[in-house]
């Protein structure tokens, strides 16, 4: 039976927004997780973007069974340029991301949209889950809760809630369309990665106050094909100095949270170029001159930023400290040799 939208005017609706591509496997979960919310009043916006498995017909399918759901299709374009499209499609008050592989807690929704009404918030954010293959689940959330000023927010709180991760899953926010719309603010199509914590500050910069809720509602599947490791990015090294150059412009620098988020995110890359097939001495050490040497001169980098990070981060920040990019090549050779055996990278 097709379910009809009760009673809803546009100003109390959500629109949830979902790029989906080559998620066969996924896509009903995720909607079936939509479509069963506590809260009724949603706008359901699937964009297929170029899968070429079946995901496109499901999503027609499950259209036919519900009034909310809107599917559309493109030519691949990309997951930035996908929410950007849900955004100009989306009607509602309430803008949610959800990506095709993931889902959430039947009461999230109803719950977010409270907390932004009761308190008159302007962002709402909550803990998410980590769901892997093999059906273990780890939970990540915020060991703080509550409605918070901005500035406050952004000073005492922002890195808390940083080292969780939780900023940087695009399910673990609610926003408002009218501040979206009111500033024009979309997803960076030049950014491959950190394109949605990089909307996420730029949204934060508008706001005067945040709610955030200390239950994880979102449901993360980290399959083996979802790491932002699993495969070569060559434009990497790139959005990551991009993302890092957005991290110095927006806090202090003297701030050792922000030093090692910058650490963090180098490392990141540095994994990436752990899986090029072949590394040129030449050719790397050039890279680490042009992408990490820059960054760390910027955050004038002392040695003790590095307490409190794993082993191989204090490795790999000690090594760019000390300009060692032998050292930096040749454990990339380690990484990739390790990762033979543990089947994905560090």
């Amino acid at each position: 039976m097709r379910r009809e939208n009760e009673h809803i005017t546009n100003n109390e609706i959500v629109s949830v927004i979902v790029p989906v591509y080559q998620a066969e496997k996924y896509i009903e979960r995720c909607v079936n997780s939509l479509i069963h919310q506590t809260y009724h009043n949603l706008e359901i916006i699937l964009i297929d973007d170029g899968s070429k498995d079946n995901s496109f017909n499901i999503c027609k399918r499950l259209a036919e069974d519900d009034v909310r759901i809107k599917v559309f299709h493109n030519d691949n374009q990309g997951v930035a340029s996908t929410r950007n499209q849900g955004l100009d499609y989306a009607g509602g008050q309430y803008i949610y991301f959800l990506d095709s592989d993931d889902w959430i807690g039947k009461d999230t929704l109803s719950e977010m949209v409270s907390a932004l009404k009761t308190y008159e918030s302007d962002l709402c954010i909550c803990g998410f889950n980590i769901f892997f293959d093999d059906k273990s689940m780890k939970e990540f959330y915020p060991d703080i809760d509550g409605l918070f000023d901005r500035n406050n927010f952004m000073i005492q709180y922002f890195w808390r809630l940083y080292e969780k991760t939780i900023l940087f899953n695009i399910g673990t926010k609610l926003y408002k369309r009218n501040i979206i719309e009111k500033n024009n603010l979309r997803f960076c199509t030049d950014m491959t990665v950190y394109e949605d914590i990089r909307f996420c500050l730029e949204y934060m910069e508008k706001c005067q106050k945040l709610y955030v809720c200390n239950k994880p509602y979102y449901y993360y599947f980290q399959g083996n094909n979802k790491s932002v490791t699993h495969s070569y990015d060559k434009n990497f090294w790139n959005n990551t100095v991009l993302y890092c150059n957005l991290l110095v412009n927006e806090f202090n620098t003297d701030s050792e949270p922000l030093k090692k988020a910058v650490i963090l995110c180098l490392y990141r890359a540095y994994l990436q170029e752990c899986r090029k097939a072949h590394r040129e001495k030449a050719v790397f050490y050039k890279e680490m001159e042009i992408y990490c040497l820059p960054i760390i001169q910027r955050i004038n980098l002392k040695k003790q930023t590095l307490s409190g990070l794993s082993v191989d981060q204090k490795i790999f920040g000690e090594l760019i400290l000390n300009k060692d990019w032998f050292a930096l090549w040749l454990l990339t050779f380690l990484v990739s040799f390790k990762n033979m055996f543990r089947g994905k990278l560090c």
